[in-house]
């Protein structure tokens, strides 16, 4: 109902996508039936985020939502195509280089993580989640000099925010 009064609404059209996934996951897909409502599911979802984004296509987490989607479903390509637009459309939002980086990483592609990642980091240097990714990401490709720094620069700004917030 929030949706047909005010589609533009982004937290509302995430939120709704978000329940239609959760209710997707309680689906049986043992049977026809089960099959079908489950492939209902997917395009309520894709209605619901569509609509979103053409209330409010500069919203670049609808675009990341849209991607996250089709990153589950395996229609990787698709995904691509819909993270580069949420990048286009909102180049500091670190969550978009961070998915998409995941995504890659899970397909094998660790360059391609990688470059992902730096770019994120280029447009928004402050982000300790794209500094801990990273660490990660060269952990897990065995170059552990090359996380601890990544790790220990997402510690040192972690530890500023948080005396710039007044924690200690």
């Amino acid at each position: 109902r929030a949706l047909q009064i005010a589609p533009h609404f982004g937290k509302c059209v995430v939120r709704r996508s978000a329940l239609e996934s959760r209710l997707r996951a309680r689906i049986s897909l043992s049977d026809r039936r089960g099959a079908a409502r489950f492939e209902k599911s997917v395009e309520r979802q894709r209605a619901i985020l569509s609509a979103g984004i053409r209330a409010a296509s500069r919203n670049a987490i609808l675009w990341q939502c849209y991607a996250d989607l089709e990153k589950r479903l395996a229609r990787y390509s698709r995904a691509r195509t819909l993270f580069r637009v949420a990048r286009r459309v909102d180049p500091m939002l670190s969550s978009v280089y961070s998915s998409w980086a995941r995504m890659e990483f899970a397909l094998g592609r660790v360059q391609q993580a990688r470059a992902l990642l730096l770019t994120g980091l280029q447009q928004a240097p402050n982000t300790t989640r794209l500094y801990y990714q990273m660490g990660i990401l060269e952990d897990r490709a065995g170059r552990a000099d090359i996380a601890r720094k990544f790790f220990a620069r997402g510690a040192k700004l972690e530890a500023a925010a948080a005396v710039a917030n007044g924690g200690t």
